[in-house]
């Protein structure tokens, strides 16, 4: 089952641009790691003792579904974690899938900036609708431009090395074996931006998940769990149009 025999097509898509934005902020035995995008606003204090994680605090300021918000509990699961874990271990057991994935990257995000120190790191993505234009979907870092990649239908049409990967088909394994260090943080960053860009395709009705969603999306994270799905309302007023007011993300209005 295909997504686009779960939602209408969204009658602006192809004109607008989906934008998402995170900090991380380095402080002493702290990092808080801000995002937000036109569907999520969040936030992730971590806490640690310069080797290990000691603590979490999830804030879900703005979410799309009222299952998001108890995502809060296995996310502590990370408590005790090394600062700088690879990514590899972070992710080991399909612990993304039990969590807010979105909330989870933000954890892996502070536990991995911990090891920066006391520095700010900023990622803005710009992600342009699909169209006969084919604008490039652009991750800046501190204000420069460290990735650009042309899609058609999630699919890179260039730069080598990416050309010809879809974004959502074994490219995170495929990106894991051939990148390390601030690369792949910046490949899976991008990544996950397109992920969220995908939703601007679709008219997303508030209320109580068809039958056809619910069989689609579920076990794909916390929100969407088996044990909670059916109970799974998505909550009216909480996306956000972020085309022409970059500047407005992480002010969480």
């Amino acid at each position: 089952m295909s997504l686009s025999s779960v939602f209408s097509p969204a009658a602006d898509y192809g004109h607008q641009t989906a934008w998402r934005r995170i900090r991380m902020i380095g402080r002493k035995n702290q990092v808080v790691v801000e995002m937000e995008d036109l569907a999520h606003g969040m936030r992730c204090v971590v806490e640690h003792d310069g080797q290990r994680v000691t603590a979490l605090r999830p804030e879900f300021r703005r979410i799309p579904m009222n299952t998001c918000t108890g995502a809060g509990e296995p996310l502590q699961a990370v408590v005790g974690t090394p600062i700088g874990s690879p990514f590899a271990n972070f992710y080991a057991g399909g612990r993304a899938r039990q969590n807010c994935t979105h909330m989870f990257d933000l954890a892996r995000l502070g536990v991995a900036h911990a090891t920066r120190g006391e520095t700010v790191r900023d990622y803005l993505m710009e992600m342009p609708d699909d169209n006969a234009e084919c604008r490039p979907s652009t991750l800046h870092r501190d204000g420069d431009v460290v990735l650009q990649w042309r899609l058609e239908n999630s699919t890179v049409l260039d730069p080598e090395p990416f050309a010809g990967r879809h974004l959502f088909r074994g490219f995170t394994s495929w990106a894991a074996e051939n990148f390390e260090g601030d690369d792949l943080e910046a490949i899976l960053v991008l990544q996950k931006g397109c992920f969220v860009a995908q939703s601007r395709r679709y008219v997303l009705e508030s209320g109580p998940l068809s039958a056809a969603e619910q069989q689609h999306n579920t076990g794909l994270c916390f929100g969407y769990g088996h044990e909670r799905i059916a109970i799974a309302v998505r909550l009216e007023g909480t996306r956000r149009d972020f085309t022409d007011h970059p500047e407005r993300l992480l002010k969480f209005l």
